[in-house]
């Protein structure tokens, strides 16, 4: 864990002590100690601060010297702070914002979380290499009903997997889709635009009171929980934090699941840590007629979102990230 700032470093120290019967934690200050333990010791989960010296390379340097480790970046809400994760991307795993106007205990809370998440995948990891889980998939059932809506869920590596998946979309496709990716503050612009130039379908930001269009991608805002009303129109919810984030894919699930009544969607979770969407899908399944559809493990960033949906059973399809898409285009035309 390399963290410069002694406040947030007692917040690192104070989560990792709870954790010090699964793991060894160390917390350096410098990105020199960093590089020397690095350089000593073969670490799964790596913390570090954005605002560390020379942030990029330091982990660009885990990232070769540790390349199965999980990145846990950590950064204060700002417009400088956000540039450099965009820029280290490709080889971080998660971003963690600090939030500014937190106290100290739900600070500690959110930061608990997520470092829980990340251990939970790393033993997990190493009990599925001893003993590999083989999910049952369940068949799909065939209906007559027509195809409504398509979600997608998202978190850790969801940018480039939502890229892959949609860019292969045709502009004629006729259901609107409704994207919930787990982002930094101030980043959905970015990750709009970024789709826009990649698919041939209309991207935009949601907006309260928009009636979903056929043929459209609407991306959540970061910071507002997204639900859909009766008449399918885009409402938010400012409320707290649901799975430890804003928009949580359960509250936009959920808000389905009480409002379309005897109509037909699909719901596709793809790569993300934790289990967000999973009791989502059970309240969609229990009152409406849902697909559900899992990247498989192979071609996830972290498998925490799909796995949830699989062990409990929900997954209709289990499918590569190159073949999603497929399962999109079908379940529009099928009868």
């Amino acid at each position: 864990m390399v963290e410069p700032s002694i406040t947030y470093g007692k917040m690192l120290k104070h989560v990792s002590e709870g954790m010090k019967d699964r793991a060894t934690c160390y917390l350096v200050r410098t990105n020199s100690e960093a590089h020397e333990r690095i350089r000593k010791r073969n670490f799964e989960i790596v913390v570090v601060d954005v605002e560390v010296d020379h942030f990029l390379s330091l982990v660009q340097h885990a990232r070769k010297v540790l390349p199965r480790a999980i990145i846990l970046v950590t950064a204060r809400p700002s417009i400088q702070n956000e540039r450099l994760c965009e820029e280290a991307q490709e080889s971080i795993s998660l971003v963690f914002m600090k939030p500014l106007d937190n106290s100290y205990q739900e600070n500690i809370s959110l930061l608990s979380e997520c470092l829980e998440g990340l251990l939970q995948e790393v033993l997990h990891q190493k009990k599925t290499m001893l003993c590999p889980y083989i999910p049952v998939v369940q068949a799909v059932s065939e209906t007559n009903n027509p195809s409504k809506l398509v979600v997608l869920a998202s978190s850790t590596g969801g940018p480039k997997a939502l890229e892959v998946v949609l860019s292969q979309l045709k502009e004629d496709y006729p259901l609107p889709i409704v994207v919930v990716q787990h982002t930094l503050p101030n980043f959905t612009d970015t990750l709009a635009q970024g789709l826009a130039g990649k698919t041939e379908l209309a991207v935009k930001i949601a907006e309260t009171n928009e009636e979903l269009k056929a043929g459209v991608i609407y991306i959540a805002p970061s910071g507002r929980h997204i639900l859909l009303d009766e008449s399918m129109r885009i409402q938010f919810d400012d409320g707290p934090l649901v799975n430890g984030v804003k928009p949580a894919a359960d509250v936009l699930f959920e808000s389905i699941a009480s409002g379309f009544k005897g109509n037909s969607v699909l719901v596709v979770i793809l790569t993300g840590m934790g289990r967000d969407g999973a009791s989502g899908v059970k309240h969609i399944k229990d009152k409406l007629i849902c697909t559900c559809v899992a990247q498989n493990e192979a071609t996830c960033t972290i498998y925490g979102m799909p796995r949830a949906v699989i062990e409990c059973g929900l997954a209709d399809r289990v499918v590569g990230l190159e073949s999603i898409h497929k399962e999109i285009e079908l379940y529009a035309y099928q009868s």
